[in-house]
């Protein structure tokens, strides 16, 4: 994942921290990282959803 101090190389595809890219010698731009998807955060909240499911599950039947 890039810092803010790096910066993106367009012919290299790649992040690099120099001014110049050292591979191909282009001038570096500046450029944010991509979002994150909205699927991952939907896994993301699911996954936390579901795990609270399953403790309310084992307290039930720990009680039970």
């Amino acid at each position: 994942m890039a810092t803010e101090a790096e910066a993106w190389c367009e012919a290299c595809e790649a992040w690099r921290e120099e001014d110049q890219c050292p591979a191909c010698g282009q001038v570096l731009v500046d450029a944010e990282p991509p979002p994150v998807p909205w699927h991952f955060k939907f896994l993301v909240v699911a996954t936390v959803l579901y795990l609270v499911w399953r403790a309310v599950q084992l307290v039930v039947w720990w009680i039970g």
